[in-house]
């Protein structure tokens, strides 16, 4: 990948055109990073050749290294570069940005109070998540202040935890995005969204065995059974079993996902979690 500074360089993807080869390799907008391409030569400069290197391999399946900030783990993506797919404007179908990957973790946060009104109704707080602006890069939060007083207008991207999709909103920004959310290791998007997989295929298993579960505000399915709570992942093992013929019956419960939220205003450290205002 180069030299030292080299390596900590990657490609965000920006944007994934529809049916192509990156939508079809299931690339993500805002939250996939490509870190670098399987069978490459050493002198290969992932932030200036990867176009080229896809152009010059069409037709051909081509494997990329690709980091996501949903799962916090690195993938392996296979991409066939052509010219076929609908209104094709080049090989790949995405456009990205070269970006320090040692920030793009960190710089996510969890939103937790709207006041902008191009927002206000497209938010979700607690669950949906701040992860840029289209039109600037930033290392800190202080950057990204400095920078938006220079703008009057951006585009917010935002991942939605409900939809798992990722938006991109315009916002007036003139007296700032009108933003309130909270960062720290509970608020880490990779932790939040293996969590909210988790407890969807629980969910499903649940749902199989005792209908609808499904309610307004669930963050976690909690299962009784015979007044005792059960662990849920122990409760579905057991209906896997050959010869789990007996389902009992459970009560269930939900716990809100605001109750999670850090609400204090007192100063914490930096490596805590904080509540931030932009």
């Amino acid at each position: 990948m180069g030299n030292q500074p080299q390596k900590y360089l990657a490609l965000r993807v920006t944007r994934v055109k529809n049916d192509s080869p990156a939508a079809q390799a299931e690339l993500v907008p805002f939250t996939d990073f490509i870190v670098g391409v399987m069978g490459t030569h050493p002198e290969f400069n992932l932030t200036t050749d990867l176009f080229r290197f896809l152009a010059d391999n069409e037709g051909k399946e081509v494997t990329l290294m690709v980091f996501s900030l949903l799962t916090g783990i690195q993938r392996i993506v296979a991409l066939m570069p052509c010219r076929t797919w609908p209104n094709a404007d080049g090989v790949s179908g995405f456009n990205s940005r070269v970006e320090d990957l040692r920030y793009a973790e960190t710089n996510t946060f969890r939103i937790t109070g709207v006041k902008n009104e191009d927002l206000r109704d497209i938010i979700k707080l607690n669950s949906d998540f701040f992860l840029g602006i289209e039109e600037i890069i930033f290392r800190d939060l202080q950057e990204l202040k400095e920078r938006l007083a220079q703008i009057t207008k951006c585009h917010v991207v935002v991942f939605c935890m409900d939809s798992k999709e990722v938006k991109v909103i315009p916002v007036n920004c003139a007296h700032g995005l009108g933003l309130e959310f909270f960062t720290g290791m509970l608020h880490k998007l990779s932790s939040i969204y293996q969590k909210s997989v988790l407890l969807e295929l629980q969910k499903s298993k649940l749902r199989e065995k005792f209908g609808d579960i499904d309610g307004e505000g669930q963050e976690e399915v909690i299962v009784y059974k015979d007044g005792q709570r059960v662990d849920v992942e122990q409760l579905m093992a057991s209906y896997t079993k050959d010869d789990a013929t007996d389902v009992p019956a459970i009560g269930l419960e939900t716990s809100d996902a605001s109750s999670m939220a850090n609400t204090s205003s007192e100063p914490v450290p930096a490596n805590s979690n904080a509540r931030i205002e932009m």
